[in-house]
């Protein structure tokens, strides 16, 4: 590979953790559903997930 596709190579593993960093902070909160949608968060459950 040329030094271009090995640059995006690795931009691109980065950027894919921080996605992943996202959505698992997303479950830990309950901001998605079981198909990983968005939900609207109600604030009571969003600081119980936050004492967690």
């Amino acid at each position: 590979m040329d030094d271009g596709s090995s640059e995006f190579l690795q931009l691109f593993e980065i950027t894919w953790k921080y996605v992943q960093n996202a959505i698992e902070y997303l479950n830990i909160i309950r901001a998605l559903d079981e198909n990983e949608n968005l939900t609207v968060l109600d604030i009571s459950e969003f600081q119980k997930a936050c004492v967690v």
